[in-house]
């Protein structure tokens, strides 16, 4: 008989407005294959879905993670006031969009934004660098995207994602494989 531990922990997803946050969070937390969100709506405040997680390693041990995902609105409008979201958590997502520079080149104020919202959290989370629309990407222009992508992950101390939205295999739904790096830390 196997011993289980219940565990709740916070994961931020944020970036800028329109990179894909809802989308990715709604592809999770989507057991179903239903994809339910598909037409993803503008986030106002934060949108909060939950995804239980079985984690296993390597012993008779398991613990149950409930996560609940924090899709935090990327609109300037709201930049005042999503600092409220941003206390005891255990993980980042940080979203950018591939075909977007500016996107990427953000990252690092919701970097400072973040991690510096809360020094006690922000300390020693894991991140995760999620690239959406690789498939978008011009061919000639895919190497150095991905190389732009290779270094803010560096410069994060990230895992890095870049995710081809046509691919289904990308991430499936139901699919937390990328995320289960959060529960190896």
């Amino acid at each position: 008989m196997s011993n289980c531990k219940d565990i709740q922990i916070k994961i931020l997803v944020v970036g800028d407005s329109g990179v894909g946050k809802t989308h990715l969070s709604s592809i999770l937390t989507d057991v179903s294959g239903s994809m339910k969100n598909a037409q993803c709506k503008w986030t106002i405040g934060a949108n909060v879905e939950i995804l239980i997680h079985k984690y296993k390693q390597g012993t008779p041990e398991e613990d149950l993670y409930f996560c609940e995902l924090w899709d935090v609105s990327g609109n300037l409008a709201h930049t005042t006031s999503r600092s409220v979201f941003f206390n005891n958590f255990h993980g980042v997502i940080f979203v950018h969009n591939l075909t977007n520079r500016k996107s990427l080149e953000n990252i690092r104020g919701w970097s400072e934004e973040v991690l510096d919202g809360d020094q006690e959290s922000g300390a020693n989370v894991p991140l995760i660098l999620v690239g959406t629309r690789l498939n978008d990407v011009m061919k000639d222009k895919k190497t150095l995207v991905e190389e732009r992508s290779r270094r803010m992950s560096e410069e994060l101390g990230s895992v890095l994602v870049n995710l081809d939205c046509l691919d289904k295999k990308a991430l499936s739904p139901g699919s937390a494989v990328k995320i289960g790096k959060i529960f190896k830390s």
